[in-house]
């Protein structure tokens, strides 16, 4: 049976994000530095994750 990849979440999407900025790793290290799977960095480097970092500014915004 299959392991479900875990939920990403704007944390996790900055985090990748500030990784991939330092240029000091590979995707495939950042996968194992963030416990998720390298096509989630992948996906988070193309921007297909920006969204959630947009729900939280507008969260903040509401405050």
């Amino acid at each position: 049976m299959k392991t479900p990849s875990r939920k990403m979440t704007a944390e996790m999407v900055k985090k990748i994000k500030d990784l991939l900025d330092t240029r000091q790793y590979h995707q495939h290290q950042i996968a194992a530095i963030v416990e998720v799977n390298q096509g989630r960095v992948s996906e988070t480097k193309q921007g297909k994750w920006d969204w959630l970092l947009n729900i939280e500014d507008r969260q903040q915004s509401l405050i």
